[in-house]
Parts: C-alpha cells; sequence; structure tokens
C-alpha cells in the first residue's frame, strides 16, 4: 500500500517560514513510520509518498503530526 498524506492548514504564523513537519504512519504490520513533510512559506509543500505493509485489508493507516520546527527563509 502507498500513502501520502495532505496537509489541510498551516496556519497564518507560518506564512514567512519554513517548516519542517515531522508525523507518524500508524497501521504498518512492523510498527509506526517517522516521515517528514516539508513546507514552504504555508502555500506550498512537499510530502513524499510512503510504502507500507498492513496486517489485513482492514487496517486503515492514519497520520498524526509529532513535531513541527520552522525557520525565516
Amino acid at each position: 500500500m502507498v500513502v501520502e498524506p495532505e496537509l489541510t492548514a498551516l496556519g497564518a504564523s507560518t506564512l514567512l517560514r519554513e517548516c519542517d513537519i515531522t508525523y507518524g504512519i500508524s497501521g504498518d504490520a512492523s510498527g509506526e513510520l517517522l516521515e517528514t513533510a516539508y513546507a514552504q512559506g504555508g502555500t506550498s509543500y512537499r510530502i513524499d509518498r510512503t510504502s507500507m505493509s498492513t496486517k489485513n485489508s482492514k487496517v486503515v493507516p492514519k497520520a498524526t503530526v509529532t513535531a513541527v520546527s520552522c525557520r525565516k527563509p
């Protein structure tokens, strides 16, 4: 299975910043997967697709943000 989380809002405080957003994806047969998304200026971001294996077809992957680190460009 290939998953690609979608960011829906970064908030006004990130409009002039670049941010690294670390998130965990639950549902993989081997445990939680940790990934990082990269946001620029609150308007664009890059998230890589993640391949994972689930124990069965009823497992629904879920992504949860675990950390956000922002800086001025």
